[in-house]
């Protein structure tokens, strides 16, 4: 009960953010002009749907060589169901842990001696998406260090991503080094004590030794961050669709007296794919960052405050009733895809069958 009013009151404060935004902005008959935009864009929109499919297909495929490494062998086109699946309750269900519980249950049917390394398989594949798109802020804060320090909103988040680059440090000191629970007398009296500990070694020494794994720790890094820069490539092919432009009109200079006007510039300035790329490029991945925290299912709200926060800033100038419906149209997409996710859990449970709160809650 409790956990389930708490997640109420994270439902209503991402309704409340994204609805605080809508009464704040200040031409919201641009709103209407941007929804006739993506609709008259619709293969750009049509793009952003495939380049979604494409990033499930490239995180199934990071996840079934976890599972591999773990001795835990299933096809592809299963692995790619469970994916589905989990993308469905992720999105529906409250507690975003909850789908990939509903992975592991189905997949430690299949091997029950396994049960613990099915379950460290979702956090490694967890770890992988945020330690690939922890590098690859950290480049983009290195690449593009003076951008962040131009501007106070881009200084403070320069600030936080740094905080979250040293704990990420921190966490790899652990994880890559000797076995903790050989060289810490609380690991060792827990391991021996407590069936909690036990677990939590067992759990340890799956995740070290799949990382540590010859040759394994390239490909899931290579596959994460191409999961990333899809996602960048969808923004951008919406941001096409809604007519953001990042890099503002340059103003003509006045004209003399008496030489006669040139016809206006278009609304619009033409597209340049590889600097507007660029841009989404700085920004997204610092979107994806703040969007991880757990603050509201699905991220909503914050990940609509920090696209407004990041393309308002005088370098892009994009004005919020483009950002905020481009952030909302990213979210839309995985909501999309999420209902797929139910259409093939209803298929799959039919020869399968359903997990029952108490086979979830065991795999804990």
């Amino acid at each position: 009960m409790k956990k389930r009013l708490i997640s109420l009151l994270q439902l209503a404060l991402g309704i409340g953010l994204v609805s605080f935004l809508f009464f704040r902005m200040d031409n919201k008959a641009d709103l209407l002009h941007a929804l006739r935009s993506i609709a008259r864009n619709w293969p750009c929109f049509a793009g952003a749907v495939i380049c979604f499919l494409a990033c499930i297909l490239v995180c199934t495929r990071r996840w079934l060589l976890i599972l591999r490494a773990h001795d835990i062998q299933v096809s592809f086109w299963h692995a790619l169901e469970l994916y589905f699946i989990g993308q469905f309750f992720n999105a529906f269900m409250f507690g975003s842990i909850g789908g990939d519980l509903v992975k592991v249950f189905f997949v430690a049917k299949s091997v029950p001696d396994k049960r613990a390394e099915a379950v460290t398989t979702v956090f490694i594949d967890r770890f992988m998406g945020m330690l690939a798109l922890v590098a690859l802020i950290g480049v983009i804060l290195a690449c593009r260090f003076n951008f962040f320090t131009r501007y106070a909103e881009t200084r403070l988040v320069m600030l936080f991503m740094f905080g979250v680059l040293f704990a990420t440090v921190l966490g790899l000191v652990v994880v890559f080094r000797k076995n903790v629970f050989e060289h810490s007398a609380f690991f060792r009296r827990m391991e021996d004590k407590y069936p909690i500990g036990r677990t939590i070694s067992k759990v340890y020494g799956a995740f070290h030794a799949c990382l540590t794994h010859h040759g394994l720790l390239g490909k899931l890094l290579a596959l994460s961050v191409a999961n990333h820069v899809i996602i960048i490539v969808a923004a951008l092919l919406l941001g096409l669709g809604l007519n953001i432009r990042t890099i503002p009109a340059q103003v003509p200079p006045p004209v003399p007296e008496g030489i006669p006007a040139e016809a206006p510039a278009e609304a619009f300035p033409p597209f340049q794919p590889f600097a507007e790329f660029a841009n989404y490029l700085t920004v997204f991945p610092i979107v994806n960052g703040i969007a991880a925290i757990p603050a509201t299912p699905g991220s909503l709200g914050t990940r609509e405050y920090a696209t407004k926060f990041l393309l308002g800033v005088p370098e892009f100038q994009v004005p919020e009733t483009r950002s905020v419906p481009l952030s909302l149209l990213l979210y839309v997409m995985t909501l999309f895809w999420s209902l797929v996710g139910g259409l093939v859990y209803l298929r799959y449970t039919l020869h399968a069958g359903k997990p029952t709160k108490s086979d979830l809650e065991a795999l804990v």
